[in-house]
């Protein structure tokens, strides 16, 4: 969908100064921000933390330990060991003498609240969550959305529950400077530390997550040939749920790295950065936004409607010659029209040709929540696009966009 023309060199210039990758800049300066003068969206990103701290991951973990040596992480655990186990009785005995002083839970929150959080925290940090595969299995049987809290319980709703849409090397914290980094799979097999998770609750303010990455089992390199085909099984049982998970869900929060830390009150501001993010290139968010009854962007400065968003940059005056164009065109993909099947498809599938995923399969794969097809256990990626070609009169390309860093 990208709009190829001449590229606005100042544009590129000022997007890799403020650590946009040199793929995305390139694609914004010759697309979305080609119209742009430098003095507005220098303005727009000098808004955002990331220019000034460099946080790659600001949803991810406190701590990142993904891509760390063994003694890097035995230095960690032991430095909270050692904290925790002298902090703990020290904040045991100042707990029962404050209370007896002063006889307030609140005053004594007041005055050793920072201990408390930091025992807590390290507490989190040796935690983790992970869905019980029998309920994967009986959510997936009752068309339903295995969700889960702040605390770390599991439950299966049809409502009352919020999507997260993201790019998982981004809020995973396997993102970094100089690439993805490589992931531990002892700690993939023990699920997400439960102070990460609490970051997606400070993000989204709700009750009940549906995470992909939680829902969706993963298949490990050390399992067994049964083991493997059972976490495939329930895997594509998810996948086949997913039309029913995002459409019933109250709606759906977009965490983007670079949104997430825009610190504004303008929707034009919103739309500029969300298109300079990961979270647009993405099929599978695009299956998300327009399938969700309503998508709503987290930011600094408070959730922001898509719909809102799509809306102001629709101006009177635009047209192909207005520098809001072609982002009101790349927005406005994602929330396709629900009462026309037909111009529903087309448009859905004109946006996906341009979207990409780390796996060509999961680029096929997002084709069918959004069309309401099932796919097969088992199934290659050539056979999820014979079944499309024999059931749709979708043309896929033979070649898929790369992702831009």
């Amino acid at each position: 969908m990208d709009v190829q023309s001449d590229i606005n060199e100042p544009i590129r210039e000022l997007l890799k100064r403020c650590y946009i990758g040199p793929q995305r800049a390139e694609r914004l300066a010759r697309g979305d921000l080609r119209l742009w003068p430098v003095p507005p969206v220098k303005a727009i990103f000098d808004q955002i933390a990331f220019v000034k701290d460099k946080d790659y991951n600001p949803c991810g973990r406190d701590v990142n330990i993904y891509g760390m040596s063994l003694y890097a992480r035995v230095l960690i655990w032991a430095t909270l060991g050692v904290g925790v186990g002298i902090v703990g009785p020290v904040c045991t005995c100042i707990y029962v003498i404050s209370i007896h002083r002063t006889g307030s839970l609140a005053a004594l929150k007041r005055r050793w609240g920072k201990i408390f959080d930091l025992c807590r925290m390290a507490w989190e940090m040796g935690v983790f969550v992970k869905a019980p595969t029998s309920m994967v299995e009986e959510a997936n049987a009752a068309g339903a959305a295995l969700c889960v809290n702040v605390t770390g319980k599991f439950c299966i709703k049809r409502s009352g529950y919020v999507v997260v849409s993201h790019s998982w090397y981004e809020s995973m914290g396997w993102d970094g400077p100089g690439g993805v980094v490589e992931v531990d799979l002892g700690l993939r097999k023990r699920g997400i530390q439960k102070r990460h998770l609490c970051r997606f609750f400070d993000r989204c303010d709700a009750e009940w997550l549906w995470l992909d990455f939680i829902a969706m089992p993963e298949v490990l390199e050390d399992m067994s040939e049964s083991e493997r085909t059972e976490t495939e099984r329930l895997r594509v049982g998810v996948l086949n749920n997913l039309h029913a998970i995002y459409t019933q869900a109250d709606h759906l929060v977009v965490l983007d790295n670079l949104t997430i830390q825009l610190q504004t009150g303008s929707l034009i501001d919103v739309g500029v950065v969300l298109c300079a993010g990961r979270w647009i290139q993405s099929t599978w968010t695009l299956t998300e936004s327009c399938l969700a009854k309503e998508v709503k962007i987290a930011t600094a400065g408070g959730m922001k409607s898509l719909d809102d968003v799509i809306e102001a940059l629709d101006v009177p005056t635009l047209s192909d010659s207005h520098r809001y164009y072609v982002l009101w065109l790349r927005l406005s993909t994602c929330r396709v029209p629900l009462d026309q099947e037909n111009t529903r498809v087309d448009r859905f599938f004109t946006a996906w040709k341009s979207r990409c995923a780390f796996d060509p399969a999961d680029r096929i794969k997002a084709l069918y929540p959004f069309l309401r097809m099932t796919w097969g256990v088992g199934w290659s990626t050539e056979q999820g696009i014979e079944h499309l070609t024999r059931h749709t009169q979708l043309h896929l390309p033979e070649s898929s966009p790369g992702v831009s860093r």
